[in-house]
Protein backbone atom coordinates (compact mmCIF):
# COMPACT_ATOMS: atom_id res chain seq x y z
CA UNK A 1 0.00 0.00 0.00
CA UNK A 2 1.31 3.45 -0.86
CA UNK A 3 1.01 6.36 1.50
CA UNK A 4 1.60 8.97 -1.20
CA UNK A 5 0.67 7.55 -4.58
CA UNK A 6 0.92 10.46 -7.00
CA UNK A 7 2.47 11.35 -10.34
CA UNK A 8 5.40 12.96 -8.53
CA UNK A 9 6.34 9.58 -7.06
CA UNK A 10 6.43 7.73 -10.38
CA UNK A 11 9.95 7.66 -11.78
CA UNK A 12 10.78 6.45 -15.32
CA UNK A 13 14.13 4.76 -16.01
CA UNK A 14 16.07 4.85 -19.29
CA UNK A 15 14.09 1.89 -20.64
CA UNK A 16 10.77 3.61 -19.76
CA UNK A 17 10.07 1.25 -16.87
CA UNK A 18 8.07 2.82 -14.07
CA UNK A 19 9.54 2.83 -10.56
CA UNK A 20 7.48 3.91 -7.58
CA UNK A 21 8.86 5.93 -4.69
CA UNK A 22 7.20 7.38 -1.60
CA UNK A 23 5.76 4.04 -0.59
CA UNK A 24 5.34 2.28 2.69
CA UNK A 25 2.47 0.97 4.70
CA UNK A 26 0.51 3.58 6.56
CA UNK A 27 -2.92 2.57 7.77
CA UNK A 28 -3.89 5.82 9.43
CA UNK A 29 -2.85 9.46 9.12
CA UNK A 30 -2.90 10.69 12.69
CA UNK A 31 -3.29 14.35 11.83
CA UNK A 32 -3.77 15.81 8.39
CA UNK A 33 -1.09 18.49 8.21
CA UNK A 34 -2.25 20.25 5.07
CA UNK A 35 -5.11 22.37 3.92
CA UNK A 36 -7.98 20.56 2.20
CA UNK A 37 -7.41 22.90 -0.75
CA UNK A 38 -3.70 22.12 -1.13
CA UNK A 39 -2.05 20.06 -3.84
CA UNK A 40 -1.03 17.51 -1.21
CA UNK A 41 -4.69 16.72 -0.61
CA UNK A 42 -5.48 16.44 -4.34
CA UNK A 43 -4.68 12.72 -4.53
CA UNK A 44 -6.42 11.73 -1.30
CA UNK A 45 -9.71 9.88 -1.41
CA UNK A 46 -12.89 11.21 0.14
CA UNK A 47 -12.68 8.80 3.06
CA UNK A 48 -9.03 9.62 3.72
CA UNK A 49 -9.84 13.33 3.83
CA UNK A 50 -12.73 12.74 6.25
CA UNK A 51 -11.29 10.05 8.53
CA UNK A 52 -7.53 10.15 7.93
CA UNK A 53 -7.59 6.44 7.08
CA UNK A 54 -5.71 4.90 4.15
CA UNK A 55 -6.93 1.66 2.57
CA UNK A 56 -6.24 -0.21 -0.68
CA UNK A 57 -9.32 1.56 -2.12
CA UNK A 58 -7.69 4.89 -1.19
CA UNK A 59 -4.80 3.88 -3.44
CA UNK A 60 -7.29 3.10 -6.22
CA UNK A 61 -8.65 6.66 -5.89
CA UNK A 62 -5.11 8.06 -6.10
CA UNK A 63 -4.43 5.97 -9.21
CA UNK A 64 -7.56 7.46 -10.78
CA UNK A 65 -6.19 10.94 -10.13
CA UNK A 66 -2.89 9.99 -11.80
CA UNK A 67 -4.83 8.75 -14.84
CA UNK A 68 -6.62 12.12 -15.03
CA UNK A 69 -3.26 13.89 -14.88
CA UNK A 70 -2.08 11.78 -17.83
CA UNK A 71 -5.20 12.51 -19.87
CA UNK A 72 -5.35 16.23 -19.15
CA UNK A 73 -1.72 17.24 -18.72
CA UNK A 74 -2.79 19.09 -15.58
CA UNK A 75 -1.82 18.86 -11.91
CA UNK A 76 -4.23 17.39 -9.38
CA UNK A 77 -4.70 20.84 -7.84
CA UNK A 78 -3.67 24.10 -9.50
CA UNK A 79 -4.00 27.46 -7.73
CA UNK A 80 -3.30 29.27 -11.02
CA UNK A 81 -6.69 28.25 -12.39
CA UNK A 82 -10.09 29.79 -11.59
CA UNK A 83 -11.46 28.47 -8.29
CA UNK A 84 -14.07 26.18 -9.92
CA UNK A 85 -11.37 24.50 -12.08
CA UNK A 86 -8.57 24.07 -9.50
CA UNK A 87 -9.50 20.58 -8.32
CA UNK A 88 -8.78 18.21 -11.22
CA UNK A 89 -11.25 15.51 -10.16
CA UNK A 90 -14.15 17.94 -9.78
CA UNK A 91 -13.31 19.66 -13.07
CA UNK A 92 -13.04 16.40 -15.06
CA UNK A 93 -15.89 14.29 -13.75
CA UNK A 94 -18.69 15.88 -15.81
CA UNK A 95 -16.76 15.21 -19.03
CA UNK A 96 -15.37 11.69 -18.47
CA UNK A 97 -18.35 9.81 -19.86
CA UNK A 98 -19.52 12.00 -22.74
CA UNK A 99 -17.23 14.84 -23.75
CA UNK A 100 -13.65 13.67 -23.31
CA UNK A 101 -12.27 16.13 -25.86
CA UNK A 102 -12.93 18.99 -23.41
CA UNK A 103 -10.42 17.66 -20.89
CA UNK A 104 -7.74 16.07 -23.11
CA UNK A 105 -4.28 17.62 -22.94
CA UNK A 106 -4.25 20.37 -25.58
CA UNK A 107 -0.51 19.79 -26.16
CA UNK A 108 -1.44 16.47 -27.77
CA UNK A 109 -3.16 18.52 -30.51
CA UNK A 110 -5.68 15.73 -31.03
CA UNK A 111 -2.96 13.15 -31.73
CA UNK A 112 -4.07 10.28 -29.53
CA UNK A 113 -6.13 7.15 -30.12
CA UNK A 114 -9.66 8.12 -29.04
CA UNK A 115 -10.62 4.55 -28.15
CA UNK A 116 -7.62 4.22 -25.82
CA UNK A 117 -8.39 7.60 -24.22
CA UNK A 118 -11.99 6.48 -23.61
CA UNK A 119 -10.76 3.27 -21.95
CA UNK A 120 -8.40 5.21 -19.67
CA UNK A 121 -11.16 7.73 -18.86
CA UNK A 122 -13.52 4.88 -18.02
CA UNK A 123 -10.97 3.33 -15.68
CA UNK A 124 -10.36 6.72 -14.03
CA UNK A 125 -14.10 7.25 -13.62
CA UNK A 126 -14.48 3.89 -11.86
CA UNK A 127 -11.45 4.60 -9.63
CA UNK A 128 -12.93 7.93 -8.55
CA UNK A 129 -16.23 6.64 -7.18
CA UNK A 130 -17.02 8.36 -3.88
CA UNK A 131 -18.02 5.07 -2.27
CA UNK A 132 -14.89 2.89 -1.82
CA UNK A 133 -16.82 -0.35 -2.32
CA UNK A 134 -17.79 0.82 -5.84
CA UNK A 135 -14.14 1.25 -6.90
CA UNK A 136 -12.43 -1.62 -8.71
CA UNK A 137 -9.49 -3.51 -7.26
CA UNK A 138 -6.01 -2.78 -8.60
CA UNK A 139 -6.02 -6.30 -10.04
CA UNK A 140 -9.14 -5.46 -12.09
CA UNK A 141 -7.54 -2.18 -13.21
CA UNK A 142 -4.43 -4.02 -14.42
CA UNK A 143 -6.63 -6.39 -16.44
CA UNK A 144 -8.42 -3.40 -18.00
CA UNK A 145 -5.11 -1.72 -18.83
CA UNK A 146 -3.88 -4.88 -20.60
CA UNK A 147 -6.51 -4.17 -23.26
CA UNK A 148 -4.54 -1.04 -24.18
CA UNK A 149 -1.37 -3.05 -24.74
CA UNK A 150 -3.15 -5.34 -27.21
CA UNK A 151 -4.71 -2.50 -29.23
CA UNK A 152 -3.31 -1.58 -32.64
CA UNK A 153 -2.35 2.08 -33.00
CA UNK A 154 -1.72 3.99 -36.22
CA UNK A 155 1.82 5.27 -36.58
Amino acid sequence: MYNDFSAVNIQIDLDFNAKLSGYGFVGHIAELKFSRSSSASGNLSVETMKKGKLTPKSNVWSFGVVLLELLTGRKNFDLNLPKRDRNLVRWCQPFLADNLSVIMDSQLEGRFPPKAARIVAGIAQRCLQKEPSERPTMRAIVEDLKILIDMQYPR
